[in-house]
């Protein structure tokens, strides 16, 4: 099992090492699985459990937004994806976002935290969606 420094980061699958050699603080269990958003264009967007992306134009915002800047009607700052370390996934759309956020076929209201379940569809735009894909790891 792999296990994490909660100060650090420092991860380990040894199971002998009980303590974080920088911060001697007991290692816990670290986060698994990975939530998969597989977008129409061949485009994968992975998020490691316990964190998030941001999905927008906007450079300053988001790392994805060279790839979406393709396109126009996504936002700058569309929404936010994420993991949580229980498995369970998330999308927050942005308030603000002019073309709305869709999660089989209903809207998600902007600045409302939502989940996002395995096998859904995802829709940023009428331009671009994802299937979901929630792979629970170990």
């Amino acid at each position: 099992m792999t296990r994490r420094c909660a100060f650090c980061g420092f991860v380990t699958d040894d199971h002998t090492i009980e303590l974080c050699p920088t911060h001697f603080a007991p290692l816990a269990a670290a986060p698994s699985g990975t939530l998969r958003l597989a977008f129409h264009d061949g485009t994968v967007v992975e998020v490691p459990a316990g964190e998030e992306v941001r999905l927008g134009r906007d450079p300053d915002w988001s790392e994805r937004a060279g790839w979406l800047s393709a396109f126009p009607r996504v936002s700058r700052r569309h929404a936010t994806v994420g993991l949580r370390a229980n498995g369970t996934a998330w999308i927050l759309p942005e308030e603000g976002t002019a073309n709305g956020t869709y999660l089989d076929g209903h809207r998600v209201e902007p600045g409302r935290s939502a989940p996002l379940p395995n096998g859904s569809l995802l829709r940023l735009s009428s331009q671009l969606s994802a299937q979901i894909t929630i792979d629970p790891g170990e």
